[in-house]
């Protein structure tokens, strides 16, 4: 299976709401048009949110494209 159809497996599963799965809550949103982040929110000290890993997608040609991994 192919990026973009991972990609699109997940945005089925998950949107701009956070959900809370185990330890920690999952959040996929766009920022700007076919570009997509997906985030692992986590408690962090003083329980302020943290989100690690960041993942940020964007979509061109019909494939996804990592521009930037921060905090893995």
């Amino acid at each position: 299976m192919n990026r973009k159809k991972k990609l699109d497996t997940l945005l089925k599963c998950f949107n701009e709401d956070k959900k809370s799965i185990t330890d920690g809550y999952y959040r996929i949103r766009t920022i700007i048009k076919q570009t997509i982040e997906l985030a692992y929110i986590g408690l962090g000290l003083r329980g302020k949110s943290v989100v690690t890993p960041q993942i940020i997608i964007s979509i061109a040609d019909g494939q996804a494209i990592t521009l930037t991994v921060i905090g893995m």
